[in-house]
């Protein structure tokens, strides 16, 4: 690995948290659009008007299942991104972890690798590298930052089809399409 790497894993450490942030502001207001299809389900009565029973009871169970439906979509991907995060934690530290995703976490996870890079860094500038000895440390920055780099990536685009998909079920039950 180039020392060029780790002097500018800062900046790589400063996208990821912005990105990161970016991320946490989507789940939030991914969770204000559930509350809104909520309201218009618990609302349904008042906002269709006199209805035939049977269609009325059609209209709440589209609502319901679709709220059902997205709010369980969520926590999946919820879950999914702990896992995901928790992997990668394991890359840095193996006895760390997240247990909720919040800026926090996050930060702690991104000071432990901005740690181990300078660890390394300050080993390779020192010349206590053995050059006959595979470095895994090296080899495990490099893995982690191409980690980093999909998983924020692929959590990022999926929090915002999701809340594109909240937009289209809103606009759906909204009279929008």
């Amino acid at each position: 690995m180039e020392s060029s790497i780790l002097d500018s894993i800062d900046d790589k450490i400063a996208t990821w948290n912005d990105t990161f942030k970016e991320f946490l502001y989507q789940v939030d207001n991914a969770k204000t659009k559930l509350s809104e299809i909520l309201k218009i389900k618990n609302n349904l009565n008042k906002l269709i008007g006199k209805q035939n029973k049977d269609d009325l009871k059609f209209y709440e169970s589209i609502i319901n299942n679709s709220y059902t439906f997205l709010g369980k979509s969520l926590q999946v991907r919820l879950r999914k991104t702990l896992y995901d995060y928790n992997e990668i934690y394991k890359l840095i530290d193996n006895e760390k972890g997240f247990e909720i995703l919040n800026i926090t976490n996050f930060t702690s996870m991104m000071n432990d690798f901005s740690k181990l890079c300078k660890d390394v860094k300050s080993a390779m500038e020192n010349n206590t590298k053995l050059t006959w000895v595979k470095d895994d440390r090296i080899e495990s920055i490099q893995q982690i930052i191409s980690e980093l780099d999909d998983t924020i990536s692929y959590h990022d685009k999926l929090i915002d089809h999701f809340n594109n998909l909240l937009d289209l079920e809103k606009m759906f039950f909204c009279g929008g399409l």
